[in-house]
Formats: structure tokens, C-alpha cells, sequence
């Protein structure tokens, strides 16, 4: 799913650990700056790079994804329902995708982030709800591009999650005024286009 520029040096260095999984990958986005900029997620001087994994419903996009070897492996799966076993990966990045489910398939997603991340669970979504339907893409009409469901900063903070914001919803129209303005809104998360949150599955963080 596609994401704003903004959420990068905010995302990458929450990253923890060597075994990552990109849930809704997309093109592959996330898993190229994983590649490109591991070192943001060693913390603690270890070299190795990360062993990352994609998940995506749109089999166009995973074939993309697959023929280019972004990842060291892409499944198509709904991601409700993650066929991998109870905490199988450090991190679980779960970018700009809940917007995208109803209410119901998105506590399932919740859910499922939680039982498979070893250490962290990293979600994004807009702080505000345009809603729209699916979207002709390069790869054809993807009908899971649909915005659907708002995931208010309160209902994730009662989840567990702490919340960071990126861009300045007063400025949402403005790109570069939005982008200059994005550290108020990293403290103060309501005045924010997208949040991000992020919640420990254990005490360690590095």
C-alpha cells in the first residue's frame, strides 16, 4: 500500500531486530529501504543483515515484488489470517493497510501482528478518513486499495500502542509547509496527517 515520504525516518528507526515481516507489502517499498538502510535497525553495532519477508493479497503486485527479489520470500495471504506461528518475527511492520478493513477484519489484523511479533509490532494509518474505493494501478484495478475504516490515536493507545504523528493536518493541502511542520505533530499526534504506532511485545528493546 502506498505511503507518505514523512513516515520513513520515523519507521525505520523503531525497527528491531533481524527478522522482519512487511504485512500488505506492496511494491516492495519497505523491504527496499530494509535492504538499503539495515544499519538503522542493529541497535546494538551488529552487522547482519535483516531477513525480511512480504505479505500482500494483490498476486499482481507480488509477482513484481518477486521477480525484482526484494524480499527473501512473498506469500499471498488475506492478512487477517498470517500462516506463520507465534512469534516468528522480531519486528511486524504493518504500514498504511488497516485503513483498508472493516472494523472487524482490522482486530483480527491487531491480533494476528501481536501473536507472530517476537519483540515489535509497528503500525501506520492516516489520522483522518477520506473515503474511497479501489484504485487502476500499473498492475491493474486493485480493489483492496478502498479506504474504508478511521483507527482513532485513542482506540490504539487503549490497545497498548504508543503514537508518534507525521505531517500537519492544518497543512494537508500544503506538501512542503506539511513537511516542515511534521515535528509539531510528531509530539502532538492529533494535529497529524498519518500516525505511527508502535508497541513491544517484550521489555527489550535492542
Amino acid at each position: 500500500m502506498s505511503s507518505p515520504l514523512t513516515l520513513d525516518p520515523i519507521v525505520l528507526p523503531l525497527i528491531v531486530g533481524h527478522s522482519i515481516l512487511d504485512v500488505a507489502c506492496g511494491l516492495g517499498r519497505w523491504g527496499y529501504l530494509l535492504r538499503t538502510n539495515f544499519w538503522c535497525t542493529r541497535h546494538g553495532g551488529d552487522s547482519e543483515e535483516p531477513q525480511v519477508i512480504g505479505v500482500d493479497l494483490f498476486q499482481p503486485i507480488l509477482s513484481k515484488v518477486k521477480y525484482h527479489r526484494i524480499y527473501d520470500e512473498v506469500l499471498r495471504c488475506h492478512v487477517s489470517y498470517l500462516p506463520f506461528k507465534d512469534r516468528s518475527f522480531d519486528t511486524v511492520l504493518a504500514s498504511e493497510i488497516i485503513e483498508h478493513l472493516e472494523y472487524s477484519e482490522g482486530m483480527l489484523l491487531l491480533n494476528e501482528v501481536e501473536r507472530i511479533a517476537r519483540r515489535a509490532v509497528i503500525l501506520t494509518t492516516p489520522n483522518l478518513l477520506r473515503k474511497r474505493g479501489g484504485l487502476d494501478t500499473r498492475e491493474g484495478f486493485n480493489p483492496y486499495e478502498r479506504h474504508i475504516t478511521r483507527w482513532s490515536i485513542q482506540r490504539l493507545r487503549a490497545r497498548g500502542y504508543k503514537v508518534y504523528g507525521t505531517g500537519f493536518l492544518p497543512f494537508v493541502f500544503s506538501p512542503i509547509l506539511n513537511a516542515i511542520l511534521s515535528p509539531i505533530s510528531f509530539i502532538i499526534p492529533l494535529l497529524s496527517t498519518h500516525i505511527v504506532t508502535i508497541k513491544y511485545v517484550t521489555n527489550v528493546r535492542g
